[in-house]
């Protein structure tokens, strides 16, 4: 399997959580983002994206607001 990285500029990047859950005992982090990315920037649900140096998985559907921008939810969970 290829995995294409493909750069994003001109990108506004909104974070929308970061709790620290306990669960069974653990300790963990969970820390998001909206990313308003340019119109018709190809992302989807299946793809990892990198915010600010951390890899993160997308989270639902890619809103498509053509011709504006494209928003993106993004997720990473730690621990």
């Amino acid at each position: 399997s290829t995995t294409a990285r493909i750069d994003v500029t001109n990108c506004q990047v909104d974070p929308t959580v970061s709790t620290e859950p306990v669960i069974r005992g653990q300790v963990g982090v969970i820390t998001g983002w909206t990313v308003h990315a340019p119109a018709f920037t190809d992302a989807r649900f299946t793809d990892r994206a990198e915010v600010r140096g951390i890899v993160c998985r997308i989270t639902g559907e890619v809103g498509d607001w053509s011709p504006a921008m494209v928003i993106i939810n993004c997720v990473r969970a730690e621990g």
